[in-house]
């Protein structure tokens, strides 16, 4: 528990220096004692139970695996822009017990430009897409096109953990 205090005591402080753009001894001192008492309310306010089972670093580089997915998807809406779209709602289901991996899966997805999550029930993610009127590709299809590549990410920041 410590260990994930002084991490993010540091990542605060870090971030407190960027937004500032001043990286004097002041700066440092009030960013330390400034993400310290975050840190600490946060703890005793708020507390969470700690998110097992999660390897940090592969979540930590998700993000740059995910923006590279949203640009491909908004290439892709763009040309249902031009081409003329329909909307579809498509249900489907995900292999993943964690609450914490079914909302990073579900926001994911909702990132893609042409989705919006409407429901997450127990293992069941609903969404409302976009699709090509003419598209020969079925919306289930193109929607499984971009959940699986997401999904196997997450699915390895959960297993390296267990390996652990």
């Amino acid at each position: 528990m410590r260990k994930n205090k002084f991490f993010s005591i540091v990542l605060l402080t870090g971030i407190w220096l960027i937004l500032s753009e001043s990286f004097s001894l002041l700066s440092l001192g009030l960013g330390l004692v400034f993400s310290g008492a975050a840190v600490y309310l946060c703890h005793k306010f708020l507390p969470f139970p700690p998110i097992r089972g999660l390897n940090l670093f592969r979540l930590a580089l998700y993000p740059f695996f995910l923006i590279t997915q949203v640009y491909l998807a908004g290439l892709q809406v763009i040309k249902l822009i031009i081409m003329g779209a329909r909307a579809d709602i498509i249900a489907t289901e995900t292999a993943f017990q964690s609450d914490f991996l079914q909302v990073m899966l579900g926001l994911s997805i909702t990132l893609t430009p042409g989705s919006i999550l409407l429901k997450l029930n127990d293992q069941k993610l609903t969404f409302l897409w976009l699709s090509g009127t003419h598209d020969p590709v079925s919306p289930l299809e193109r929607s499984r096109a971009v959940k699986e590549p997401l999904e196997a990410k997450l699915q390895k920041v959960q297993e390296e953990t267990k390996k652990c």
